[in-house]
């Protein structure tokens, strides 16, 4: 008996899944279109090599598994930049390497990026604390503004493995200044801190110029476009002939009118 088109037509299945499909860590819900779902509800785009096997992505106590834990625990949204870059530190600390600098700054191009808020910083220096591989956090051209400040200043009274940190432009006013300032009277690890464009005015200017006076293990302070006043830019100069272990300074583009500019380069040039 013949049959009819619609019965010789053969029958489309599903071809099986392959058993060897790399598995989706647990921290990343990902759903059928490709993107990661964090517990919010709210899609990201996939990053490059940010899913992997679960043996790679979530060693022990690595810091990708820490990090999605403080998020829960806080209810802050995770952001997969920081995810993929915790994932990179993780897979350079399981080579033995140590000395590493956490780089979350917000200007990067390479990839889609979330800047980086006050709350965010709260976990970036909990995950930090005590951490004897990273000596350095890279957080530049973000948004942590004051309350992030007042995390720093947390971070360095606690991580006495840290050397440098950059902070320039996170809109930190100068009541953040002066809590960083104030923090680095009893740091006694710090090299290198980075302030650039953060309007700390005269005002946090003259706190970082008492903080000298204070701070013996200090090498390089950058204070590049953060408003200074004649008045701390002269106590900077008095300072200066006092400190010894300061190598460099950056105090480029202070707020100074006619007679104080001649003032303070007469000061400056002692």
């Amino acid at each position: 008996m013949q049959r009819s088109p619609q019965e010789a037509r053969p029958e489309s299945r599903t071809p099986p899944s392959d058993p060897s499909t790399t598995r989706t860590p647990a921290w990343a819900a990902a759903d059928r279109s490709g993107k990661i779902r964090n517990f919010s509800g709210h899609h990201f785009p996939q990053l490059p090599g940010l899913l992997h096997n679960r043996e790679a992505a979530e060693p022990v106590g690595g810091l990708q598994e820490y990090y999605y834990e403080l998020c829960m625990e806080k209810s802050q949204e995770i952001k997969p930049f920081i995810l993929h870059i915790l994932q990179e530190v993780d897979e350079e600390i399981e080579k033995g390497l140590a000395g590493i600098t956490l780089n979350v700054a917000g200007n990067c191009h390479l990839m889609p990026v979330e800047r980086v808020t006050g709350e965010d910083f709260w976990i970036l220096c909990r995950i930090l604390k005590n951490n004897p591989y990273i000596n350095g956090l890279d957080v530049r051209y973000n948004l942590i503004g004051d309350v992030g400040a007042s995390y720093a200043t947390e971070l360095l009274q606690k991580q006495h493995n840290l050397i440098y940190l950059n902070l320039m432009f996170n809109d930190i006013g100068p009541e953040g200044g002066e809590l960083i300032a104030k923090a680095l009277h009893k740091n006694t690890t710090l090299k290198h801190l980075r302030m650039t464009g953060n309007k700390i005015e005269n005002k946090g200017g003259m706190f970082f110029a008492a903080m000298l006076q204070i701070n013996s293990s200090l090498e390089k302070l950058d204070l590049g476009d953060c408003d200074l006043g004649m008045q701390s830019v002269i106590a900077f100069a008095t300072v200066l002939t006092q400190n010894q272990t300061i190598k460099g300074l950056n105090l480029n583009r202070p707020i100074l009118y006619g007679e104080q500019n001649r003032k303070c380069r007469s000061k400056l040039s002692q």
